[in-house]
Formats: structure tokens, C-alpha cells, sequence
């Protein structure tokens, strides 16, 4: 089992339970909005201590880093996990690649090629190389694609880094480098093979039962709500 994960989270401004797959021992949550790029760094040897058994919470504070213990009932501790998932919601997030409800992720593992009102998402077409910028040949689903999102296209990996509706017209999108050759003998030239959520940590499914992982009691500075979030575990 490969006990080691990140990814990223939209911070929600509640306690949530957060599945790994596995029981860390060692879990680092940055808030990446934030100029202040508050962090919450947890080890399961706290436990030892009365006085910050659930993490410290560092920022940055005048130019200087402050830093501050999370006490029982205000940072991180272990989850097991074995509930089954009743309705979908904010409070039981999970890899993408353990959502596999079809109606919510269709395909495999989360792919949204075709998650969009508007037909399978197949190519790319670069309109202004200079800028990185291009569309695809359908719209995609905004509610999952959108700045962070990770697309394959011949064989290359690129992130998406900005998005202008919903991705369908003229230099609605915006890689992070540009387009290279096809590498793929006898593939059309920027076939989409592959399209990633913006967020890789998601909302359990209805019927999904929770992996182990964390809950995570922390609201207002690091999971506050609409706040981007990395999480790394181990």
C-alpha cells in the first residue's frame, strides 16, 4: 500500500473528515490563498504532549513567522474510517480516485472529458501560442474543471492555470507552458486524452465508504472557507 498522498482541497470553514486511504503519521495542510500561506503541521508523536497534541499552526505575521499550538478539538487527529457516506457534502472529502460514483465522475478515476452539457471534450486547438492559450472542441464542466486541472494532451501532461467560461472558444484557456509536438505516431496532433478535476480531493459520493484518513477541526485560518488548500500525508 502506498501510505503517502497530496493534493489540494477547497477549504470549507468546517470540521471535516478527510480520507487518505491509510492512518498517517505526519500530515501538513498549507493555506495557498492566503498571503499570510497560514499551515498546520501535525505528527502523530504530539499526542505525547498535552500541549499541542493536534499540530502547530505557523504564518507569516508582520514578516516574521508566528507560530501557535492546536489543542484537542482545534487541529488534526487520526480517522478510521469504515462509514458509509449517506449524502454528498463538504464534511467527508476523498481522493478523486476513490470517488467512483459515474453520475458525479464519469470515467475512470475522475476523468471530465465528457462530464460537460456539450458532447466529449477529444482536442485541443492552440489560437495564440505566445500566451499559452487555446480551446477545446467542447465545454467543460465548471463545477469540476477549472484552474488547477490537469490535462493530457499527446502524451504531454499540462496544467490548466486560467479558464474564461467555459473553455469552448478562442484563448478561453490557459496552460502553464505551451503546446509541444505530438509524440504519439498516428495520433491526431493535441488529442485530449485525459482531463482532471481542479480539485483532487472532492466530496465523498452518496454510498462511498470513508477510507482512514483525518478530521480535521481547524475552520478559520487554514480550512477557512474558499481558501485553496495543499495537503500532504504520510
Amino acid at each position: 500500500m502506498n501510505n503517502r498522498i497530496q493534493g489540494v482541497f477547497l477549504g470549507s470553514g468546517a470540521a471535516r473528515y478527510i480520507g487518505l486511504g491509510f492512518l498517517p503519521k505526519w500530515v501538513r495542510i498549507r493555506n495557498m490563498t492566503d498571503a499570510a500561506i497560514p499551515a498546520i503541521e501535525w505528527n502523530e508523536d504530539m499526542a505525547v504532549t498535552t500541549i499541542s497534541p493536534e499540530g502547530i499552526l505557523t504564518a507569516i505575521s508582520n514578516g516574521n513567522c508566528a507560530m501557535s499550538v492546536l489543542t484537542v478539538g482545534a487541529g488534526v487527529i487520526p480517522y478510521i474510517g469504515k462509514d458509509a457516506v449517506t449524502a454528498a457534502a463538504a464534511t467527508k472529502i476523498v481522493h478523486v480516485s476513490m470517488a467512483q460514483d459515474p453520475a458525479v465522475f464519469p470515467g475512470v478515476q475522475g476523468d471530465q472529458r465528457g462530464a460537460g452539457t456539450g458532447g466529449l471534450i477529444t482536442n485541443y486547438t492552440v489560437d495564440t501560442p505566445g500566451n499559452r492559450t487555446g480551446h477545446f472542441n467542447a465545454p467543460v464542466n465548471t463545477t469540476y474543471v477549472g484552474i488547477g486541472s490537469v490535462v493530457y494532451i499527446s502524451g504531454q501532461r499540462y496544467h490548466i492555470v486560467g479558464l474564461t467560461s467555459t473553455g469552448d472558444s478562442a484563448n478561453n484557456v490557459t496552460l502553464d507552458r505551451a503546446i509541444v509536438g505530438n509524440p504519439i505516431p498516428g495520433e491526431m496532433a493535441n488529442t485530449v486524452e485525459y482531463l482532471t478535476t481542479m480539485y483532487s480531493f472532492v466530496n465523498a459520493p452518496a454510498g462511498l465508504i470513508m477510507p482512514d484518513g483525518i478530521y480535521l477541526a481547524e475552520t478559520a485560518t487554514v480550512n477557512a472557507s474558499g481558501k485553496v488548500c495543499l495537503i500532504e500525508a504520510r
